[in-house]
């Protein structure tokens, strides 16, 4: 139920991992293993949280497989991870493995997927949508890294890494000269993977999202996908604007996930 959709997105974060090149991985002790077939990501330091994930889980875990992880983990020097688990792929077994290793519930996301025949959509705004220059791929890093919250120059070299690798094609609207919103599509072998939706507090509500969806489909459907995958955030009060945004526009959630927060 889970596989595909998972190893879709897992494979996008490989590619990521694979782009940073040698220089980087020294930099930062990048790391990448699959154990089990869950794909673990490893970069020891501060600041590294978003780079130190257990995903691609396409059937449920057995206690067993969570230690190697954890003791992969510990050997690595990682002192958080996230493990990201379908709730559909969580063992009967799942609270004692959670209490065995102090595993704590983080933030809650929805799977969305959109299979071929694409739709078409308008995006809806008067804002200009485009692929990015090269020239722009500095600001483009800076704007969807700050409009998360995040200012660490190892995010930022990561993803500068990834923008070198032509697999990855990166979104922007504008408002005249302004550069206000992001999103990225990373385009494997008959499937892709969505991100880096991001829109400036000041310009939401103008359609940017959307916008940005229409573009990475047509990419998807230029390179020949059957497959478009991508995450959103859930909340208490259910899906989030841009959860909702997704599925106006032909994306059908699949399930929800849970990202369990594991400390040394």
């Amino acid at each position: 139920m889970t596989g595909e959709f998972e190893y879709v997105e897992a494979q996008s974060f490989l590619a990521v991992n694979n782009a940073a090149g040698p220089t980087l991985e020294r930099k930062y002790d990048a790391g990448a293993v699959s154990i089990g077939g869950v794909t673990v990501l490893s970069r020891p330091g501060p600041d590294m949280l978003f780079w130190c994930q257990a995903m691609g889980f396409t059937e449920p875990p057995s206690a067993e497989l969570i230690d190697e992880i954890v003791a992969h983990y510990r050997a690595r020097g990682v002192k958080q991870a996230r493990i990201v688990l379908p709730v559909p792929a969580e063992p009967a077994e799942w609270p004692s493995i959670v209490a065995r290793h102090g595993l704590t519930a983080a933030d809650r996301s929805v799977k969305l997927a959109m299979r071929s025949p694409f739709p078409s959509f308008e995006p809806g705004t008067d804002l200009r949508t485009a692929r990015i220059t090269p020239e722009e791929q500095e600001r483009w890093v800076t704007l969807m890294w700050r409009t998360f919250g995040f200012d660490d120059e190892a995010n930022f070299d990561v993803t500068r890494g990834a923008l070198r690798d032509p697999r990855f094609e990166a979104y922007a609207c504008y408002d005249g000269d302004q550069m206000v919103a992001t999103g990225m599509i990373w385009l494997g072998p008959g499937y892709a993977h969505l991100s880096s939706g991001a829109t400036i507090p000041s310009h939401r509500g103008r359609g940017a999202q959307t916008a940005l969806l229409a573009a990475r489909v047509e990419a998807g459907r230029r390179a020949g996908c059957s497959l478009l995958v991508n995450e959103a955030e859930v909340t208490d009060e259910g899906y989030s604007v841009s959860a909702r945004n997704q599925v106006r526009v032909g994306f059908v959630p699949q399930y929800e996930r849970r990202a369990w927060l594991w400390t040394a």
